[in-house]
Order: structure tokens, then sequence, then C-alpha cells
């Protein structure tokens, strides 16, 4: 029967072999991500600087010995105070975005335009049709057009041809104005159509002159349309 030292002396042979030391982890061919789970408790006990053993039993060594964990519960190996998402490395200050995909950094902000896209934008501004835009920015009933600054307002235009269709659109305008054939008139302007020459402000004097042969023109009520040109009355 084994003596009482003879077990002692076993024993503290086993727990020698069984805890690796430093020059043991260096001889080996350890990459990051490695998964070794044979590695795991040898990883602790030998208490190497610079060598995390995650959870999952993956190595992180090197610069990336940080083991962090990802949204998706992924455990990844990262440099010291990064985060991770989606399977990437990302900075400390980086967030997230709604859609679960868009990460955006320290100095943008997650923004979802009008057509559901999420992009990352400087802080105070908006997205609209993909790409960012300052704030009072406003986007238009046609979905492309954006006025902004001094003519903030979307306008309907409306114009009369030749033919007399009428066709509108959107033109940007100054608050409370209106706008006709392409051009923005105070909101209370009293506007007769003229062809191609109009429209003609009737509240400042002027009418829809018209004469045989050329296109109409806006002439003061005093004077009519002689060739091409406005001509005061006799």
């Amino acid at each position: 029967m084994p003596s009482i030292f003879s077990t002692l002396v076993l024993a503290l042979g086993m727990l020698r072999a069984a805890v690796a030391s430093e020059d043991d982890f260096s001889s080996m061919d350890i990459m990051p991500g490695d998964f070794r789970p044979d590695l795991y408790q040898r990883a602790v006990d030998a208490g190497l600087a610079g060598l995390c053993t995650c959870p999952n039993l993956f190595i992180c060594l090197g610069d990336k010995s940080q083991c962090t964990m990802d949204n998706k519960g992924s455990i990844i190996c990262c440099a010291m105070g990064q985060r991770a998402f989606n399977g990437q490395c990302v900075d400390a200050a980086a967030s997230l975005c709604a859609d679960g995909v868009t990460v955006c950094s320290a100095n943008t902000q997650c923004a979802t335009d009008n057509l559901g896209a999420t992009i990352c934008c400087p802080a105070g501004q908006k997205a609209v049709n993909g790409r960012c835009i300052v704030a009072s920015t406003n986007l238009c009933a046609d979905g492309k057009n954006m006025c902004a600054g001094a003519t903030p307002q979307c306008t309907i235009n409306v114009s009369v041809s030749i033919n007399g269709t009428d066709t509108s659109n959107t033109i940007c305008c100054a608050n409370g104005q209106k706008a006709l054939d392409g051009r923005c008139y105070a909101g209370n302007a009293q506007l007769v159509p003229c062809g191609l020459n109009g429209p003609c402000n009737v509240g400042t004097g002027y009418y829809c002159a018209m004469s045989a042969g050329v296109a109409p023109q806006c002439c003061k009520q005093d004077s009519y349309l002689k060739g091409a040109a406005c001509v005061k009355k006799p």
C-alpha cells in the first residue's frame, strides 16, 4: 500500500503536468478565434497576459484579445474597448440602427428616409431619397423635389400652354406665395394667364393684350399691343 508521502508526490506531479506554463502556450500554434476546448482550463491556470479564453472556448490574443459578444449573441475577438454588431468589431461609440443591419459611427446618427432605407447622417440632418439633407428641408408631395432656405414651400405650379392645356408641377417658393407658369408671386397677386409671356398681374395694372399674328403680351391698362410691342393708347 503506497505511503502518504508517495501519494503526495504523485499528486504534485500530476498537478504540474496539468498546469501549462507561458512557454508551453508560446510554443503552440494558437490563432485568434481558435476553438480549443482542450486549452480552456490550461489558459485559465496559466493566467497569460493578452490571451483570453472566451466562454465559448474561443481563444483571443494579440491586438484582438477581448472576448466580445455581438447583438446576436455570438462571441468574437475584438480589440480592447470595442463592441460587436453582426459579427463585426466596431468602435465603442458606434450604434446599431433599428433595421438591425446599419451601424453608424460616433459622429453620425441613424436616419430612415421616406423610402424606408436606413443610412448614417451627420447629427441634426435627416434622410430623403437615400441621402442626407438639412433637417429644415421639405420633401414635396411628388417625392422628388425638395425645398429649403429662402424658398421652403412646396408650391403647385400651374402652367397654361399656348393650346390652352393646363399642366401642373411643383416648384419651391417662399412661404405664402403661389406659382404660375414657373414663377413665384405674392399669395394675393391677381394673375391671369397670357401664353408664353404671362402671366399678367392685374393687381399692378397689367392685362393680357392680344393682336393678330403675334403672341399675346402683358401690357399696361393704358396700352395696346401693336406688333410685338405695347403701345400707349392715343
